[in-house]
């Protein structure tokens, strides 16, 4: 295998972007963004997407694809952004994968073998109905619990989005998430990608850098976007 790429991962406010900047002006790169959220249009500040400057500078991918009411999901990403990193290594360049969402990641150097199916918007408005409440939350983890324990025993049953991902998952296919969660750590590669991740040892001083992020989104207009 010889599809060379680059991927700067790390938490919100880590320096992934400046990171990708400099390493794209050094190895003539092209920036694939990873981001589930920077795909979507007219979600500029809260996502900290580039600015025309940056984008300017170094050619930006997986950006503003897709409107916030289109379904998209991990598949349609890792086959969408595979294309694109494939493009730039046609012209000779470098692809450079950009950011935080790792399941997006993933199916981009990887690819999916028997992807879960994507959202069903009645099924997930039923199910995030349910659980507007504490006692909600409680009754749909409990019903994961019982469905789909692997799946449950990796999830808090705080996080309402991923529980209802994986019920959701169940009631379309019949199947549990984690079934689909195993079968796609059986993926071959499709790039030999260097992963470069970003961390901080003392969190009091991510801690700071995401709260001077959200001051410059406030001051940018985030409560307009929103």
């Amino acid at each position: 295998m010889n599809r060379p790429a680059l991927a700067v991962v790390g938490p919100t406010a880590s320096g992934k972007s400046a990171l990708a900047l400099l390493l794209a002006e050094r190895y003539c790169g092209e920036i694939v963004s990873c981001d589930s959220m920077q795909i979507y249009r007219g979600m500029d500040v809260g996502t900290a997407k580039p600015s025309a400057a940056e984008r300017k500078r170094i050619p930006h991918h997986m950006i503003d694809v897709r409107d916030p009411n289109e379904p998209y999901s991990a598949a349609d990403y890792g086959e969408e952004a595979a294309r694109v990193a494939n493009d730039i290594l046609a012209r000779r360049r470098l692809p450079i994968f950009c950011g935080g969402t790792g399941l997006y990641l993933s199916a981009a150097l990887t690819g999916r073998h028997d992807a879960a199916p994507p959202s069903d918007p009645a099924l997930r408005a039923e199910l995030l109905a349910r659980g507007k409440t504490n006692a909600g939350r409680r009754e749909l983890y409990e019903e994961l619990l019982a469905l789909d324990p692997a799946s449950a025993a990796a999830t808090h049953e705080n996080n309402l989005r991923r529980v209802v991902r994986a019920l959701e998952i169940y009631r379309l296919t019949g199947k549990p998430k984690s079934e689909f969660d195993s079968k796609s750590r059986e993926r071959v590669p499709f790039f030999d990608c260097l992963v470069l991740g970003l961390v901080f040892p003392d969190r009091k001083d991510l801690y700071a850098r995401i709260d001077r992020r959200v001051d410059e989104m406030m001051k940018a207009g985030l409560s307009r976007e929103a």
